[in-house]
């Protein structure tokens, strides 16, 4: 899987996709190397291969990491398929699942913005303020590659009253 992985990186899809055919050869309950396949081939039938994906995620625990990928998996080839309606199912439950371990709360998201808002105003910035400079007028260094735009920003940057 690992290896296929890698090949799917370097752009080696032909490689990829008979990598992860032979871990699920080895390991069917191998979910992330379904998923993995199904990223690497376009699908253009039902095949055996697609039937024991199907098999797969029917065999996988409700609400679990493989039932996830191979619900992902599963949207992606019947999109391939053009089975929207499949692909919409199989995506929502993949996503239903994702959902589950994510702990966000709006209500926790807005009280910390609002603490960060009053702890840092303007007179906290005052405070900490590293220089005098109070203007913030941006200069822009703009040459071709090579050309000494890299060294000419660091000695501008190098001024007292240079930020940068």
């Amino acid at each position: 899987y690992g290896l296929g992985v890698a090949m799917m990186e370097k752009g080696k899809l032909d490689e990829a996709a008979d990598l992860a055919r032979q871990a699920v050869a080895v390991v069917p309950g191998m979910a992330k190397a379904w998923l993995l396949l199904t990223q690497v081939k376009r699908q253009t039938e039902r095949d055996k291969e697609l039937a024991g994906m199907e098999a797969e995620h029917a065999k996988a625990p409700q609400g679990s990491l493989a039932r996830m990928q191979l619900s992902f998996g599963l949207g992606k080839v019947n999109d391939d398929l053009k089975d929207y309606g499949r692909a919409f199912d199989y995506f929502a439950e993949g996503n239903a699942i994702r959902r589950q371990g994510i702990d966000y709360d709006p209500v926790r998201t807005r009280g910390e913005f609002e603490a960060m808002k009053a702890a840092f105003d303007t007179a906290f910035f005052e405070k900490h303020r590293t220089s005098d400079i109070s203007d913030d007028t941006p200069i822009f260094v703009v040459g071709m590659p090579r050309s000494g735009t890299t060294l000419v920003e660091q000695i501008i940057a190098s001024h007292p009253q240079v930020y940068g």
